[in-house]
């Protein structure tokens, strides 16, 4: 859904975020088990602007998924891509989850995976464009949640602060969306 330069070099640093992000929750993911918050310097120690491509980088996964349905990406998503500090009708946020993390783990798997799934309205293009959209995307026991609302003034980017607040994904909204896909192995 992008063009070629915009998902390989414009969009380069993005993925050598998610790289680093990948890494560190591969090499110790179970620190993350009861751990409320922690700091983006663990990860991006000299990179100044590793934590805000990360956020960017979950945000194009979720801009091409709502171009791949058929909707217009809406104008703030596609600015904060461009570099604004935030999107005043979204909020994206990391969450922790061991459910299936622990189940692949007993099965003898190394228990990381990417999981992703969403839910918009309305939910076709035929209906008129997009109002809301909430999206997962999910690397073993952490994810990121993104929602937005046209008519809701919402704001916290998980990048804003140095200091990421870390909540079960059963603290979070929009649970439906989560053990729906899951079915019934979240505690």
């Amino acid at each position: 859904m992008l063009c070629r330069d915009c998902n390989s070099a414009r969009s380069q640093p993005l993925d050598d975020a998610y790289s680093a992000f990948f890494t560190f929750i591969c090499e110790g993911a179970e620190r993350f088990r009861n751990l409320a918050e922690f700091s983006m310097e663990e990860i991006y120690s000299s990179d100044a602007q590793g934590p805000g491509n990360l956020a960017r980088y979950f945000m194009k996964n979720f801009a091409c998924r709502i171009a791949s349905m058929g909707f217009e990406v809406p104008q703030q998503i596609i600015e904060f891509m461009n570099g604004a500090q935030g999107m005043p009708n979204a909020s994206l946020l990391l969450y922790r989850d061991f459910a299936l993390h622990d189940h692949f783990r007993q099965i003898g798997d190394h228990g990381i995976f990417l999981y992703a799934n969403a839910m918009n309205s309305p939910t076709e293009p035929s209906e008129g464009p997009l109002t809301a959209i909430c999206a997962e995307l999910q690397v073993g026991p952490i994810g990121a949640l993104f929602f937005w609302d046209v008519d809701t003034a919402l704001g916290p980017i998980f990048s804003a602060d140095p200091w990421v607040h870390l909540r079960h994904r059963t603290e979070l909204p929009y649970p439906e969306l989560h053990d729906e896909q899951w079915g019934r192995l979240n505690p």
